[in-house]
C-alpha cells in the first residue's frame, strides 16, 4: 500500500501525469481493440489453465466473429464498402482462416473493380444512350448481380426503354 503522507511533492505530480498518460493511452483504443486485447487476455488464461478458461475464450471468439460478419454484411448491403472491408479485415485478425471474411473481402474487390463499368453505364444512361447503358450494366451485374445501385440502374433503364417504346 503506498502511503501518500510520506511522499515526497516532487514524485506525486509524477505519479498523477503517468497514471493520466495511461488513461489517455486506453482511451483512445478502438472499441475493436479494447476487444481483441481481452480476447488475447483470455486466451492466454485459457493457456495456462484451459479445463477452467477455453470454453469462454471459444464462447468470445465466436461472438466477436458472428458480429463483425453481421456488421460487414449489413454494410456491405448498405454499399459502405469500406467499412465492410474493415470489418472483415476485423474478423480476419480473430480468425486468419474466416471463409466467410475472406469471400466477403473477394466480393469488394470484385465489386471495387466493376464500379468504373457502372459509373460508365450510369453516365450513358444520364445521357440517353440506353442500349450502351444496358450492355455496360449486364456486364456489371454479371460480375457483381448483389450491387443493389446497379439493379436499381437497370430498372430506371427498363423504365425508359419501355416508356419510350409507349410513345
Amino acid at each position: 500500500m503506498i502511503d501518500f503522507n510520506k511522499m515526497n511533492y516532487i514524485k506525486w505530480p509524477f505519479v498523477v501525469i503517468c497514471v493520466t498518460s495511461l488513461y489517455a493511452c486506453t482511451s483512445t483504443l478502438s472499441q475493436h481493440e479494447k476487444e481483441a486485447r481481452k480476447l488475447v487476455l483470455l486466451k492466454q488464461k485459457a493457456d495456462i489453465s484451459p479445463s477452467m478458461h477455453r470454453v469462454d475464450y471459444i464462447y468470445q471468439q465466436q461472438g466477436l466473429i458472428n458480429s463483425r460478419i453481421s456488421q460487414a454484411e449489413k454494410a456491405l448491403l448498405s454499399g459502405d464498402f469500406d467499412n465492410a472491408a474493415l470489418l472483415y479485415s476485423q474478423t480476419l485478425e480473430l480468425d486468419p482462416h474466416n471463409n466467410i471474411a475472406q469471400d466477403g473481402l473477394i466480393k469488394i474487390r470484385q465489386i471495387n473493380q466493376l464500379l468504373p463499368l457502372y459509373d460508365l453505364a450510369k453516365t450513358s444512361y444520364e445521357q440517353g444512350n440506353l442500349d450502351a447503358a444496358q450492355l455496360i450494366l449486364k456486364e456489371v451485374m454479371q460480375g457483381a448481380p448483389d450491387l443493389h445501385k446497379a439493379k436499381a440502374l437497370n430498372l430506371n433503364i427498363e423504365r425508359e426503354i419501355n416508356r419510350r417504346i409507349l410513345n
